[in-house]
């Protein structure tokens, strides 16, 4: 391998370059701690530092652009790490694969206390695509992963089902039900008015969601090749044109339902929906606010904590019920509780996909304070929600409310806490499965 060292006195190369192609086939870089000399400092047995790493695709990659000498291939960077540590004579980081047949990477690193000086390495790497570390042959041909469109009915509602997010369609689908029931007072209010009233807000909300969560997809495509592969539109089973005649038909049905419904609660809910979801995706002069993580988090909250539970409360209350606009004590306790954990929702979605946000220089707050800081404050902020609702629970006059809410979030916050302890925070699927938790 190349070991370049930037000190003080500049470029000092210590092996020839050569041909990148030509170089050995390794599953894990290597710096060996004697090569890795700044100056008059070298690494210790623990030294944290900073590496950023950048791989070419492999030639055959029909997106080819010349690189410097010899050298072909598209130049993008593919991973960032903090705190790899040395271990006795060598400092070793492995390059995630990402689904990436061959790459040949390049990866650049530094103390963590003296950021300009960097110690450069490159190396001809392989990486299988499977689990395990075996590295393919340089002479194996390599070709693009990708998924064939979905051509057929089958295939195509298997792609709109991923494109769709399941996990925000069951929350969306327990956030209208579970508000839509709390404006029941009495055991008469359950009829087939009030069902009919459920279907007439949960059929637009579910159609909103879709086209929200469709549009940002849309413009996240080259984030979600590195952070969710396996999304529609990363893959290739949905093209770019498909995803948005999917949105527009999504969004358009869904304020045609809101109107023809007649409730005004439903129409503002789904219209300030759509708006805060375009100026959190798209890509235009002021918006794009999921950079921005206050605005991000704004977002997000508005439409979980505000809109879900008042618009829709009002919509069956009011609307559908024919009661007076009046907000009860459970509406105000949800509404009070999903503020709190709209917060959550808002910072902890960004953890598992840090790696692609840095890529695409999305600047959340994952990106600007780290993992380990925003997962704790994560962590706190349930604590504190779980902490008030026991506190309403023990406070409530009705023993059977009393019991059951103290019980659940008795329950709920030791199973948080609990599967917290056991988050892998260097790995992308051990923080999806814990946000899929919360």
């Amino acid at each position: 391998f190349l070991c370049a060292l930037r000190g003080s006195a500049g470029l000092h190369l210590r092996h020839k370059m050569a041909h990148l192609a030509s170089l050995p086939v390794c599953a894990k870089h290597v710096w060996r701690k004697q090569d890795a000399r700044l100056g008059n400092r070298s690494w210790g047995n623990r030294s944290k530092v900073s590496m950023n790493a950048f791989s070419f695709l492999h030639p055959a990659s029909p997106a080819i652009q010349p690189m410097n000498g010899d050298v072909h291939g598209k130049l993008r960077r593919l991973d960032r790490c903090d705190g790899v540590e040395a271990k006795g004579r060598s400092l070793e980081a492995r390059i995630p694969r990402r689904g990436v047949q061959r790459c040949v990477s390049i990866a650049e690193a530094s103390p963590r206390r003296h950021r300009d000086k960097k110690v450069e390495v490159a190396a001809a790497s392989a990486y299988s695509a499977e689990e395990d570390d075996t590295p393919l042959s340089p002479q194996e041909p390599a070709e693009p992963q990708t998924v064939p469109v979905a051509n057929d009915l089958g295939s195509f509602l298997r792609a709109l089902y991923g494109f769709s997010r399941p996990h925000t369609i069951y929350g969306t689908a327990v956030s209208v039900v579970s508000i839509s029931l709390l404006a029941v007072r009495t055991s008469a209010d359950l009829n087939p008015v009030m069902l009919a009233g459920v279907m007439q807000a949960l059929i637009p909300a579910l159609l909103m969601n879709i086209a929200i969560v469709g549009l940002n997809q849309l413009y996240d495509i080259e984030i979600d090749k590195v952070n969710k592969p396996y999304l529609p539109l990363a893959s290739g089973a949905l093209t770019p044109q498909m995803g948005e005649q999917i949105v527009a038909v999504s969004a358009m049905a869904a304020m045609l339902l809101g109107i023809l419904s007649g409730s005004l609660p439903l129409q503002i809910t789904l219209a300030l929906s759509l708006a805060l979801g375009v100026v959190y995706s798209v890509e235009l002069p002021f918006l794009r606010w999921k950079r921005f993580p206050f605005l991000a988090a704004a977002c997000i909250f508005v439409v979980r904590a505000v809109l879900v539970q008042l618009g829709f409360f009002l919509h069956q209350s009011v609307v559908v019920l024919g009661a007076a606009p009046v907000l009860t004590g459970p509406v105000v306790f949800a509404t009070a509780f999903m503020c709190l954990c709209s917060v959550v929702i808002a910072l902890f979605k960004d953890i598992p996909d840090v790696k692609g946000d840095t890529i695409a220089e999305v600047r959340t707050l994952s990106v600007r304070l780290g993992v380990d800081r925003v997962f704790n404050i994560c962590r706190g902020l349930l604590a504190v929600a779980y902490g008030g609702a026991l506190a309403v629970g023990v406070c409530s006059p009705s023993l059977i409310s009393k019991v059951i809410v103290v019980g659940f979030h008795s329950v709920a916050v030791w199973v948080m806490w609990a599967q917290s302890q056991k988050v892998d925070k260097t790995s992308s699927k051990s923080l999806y499965e814990f946000y899929m938790l919360i």
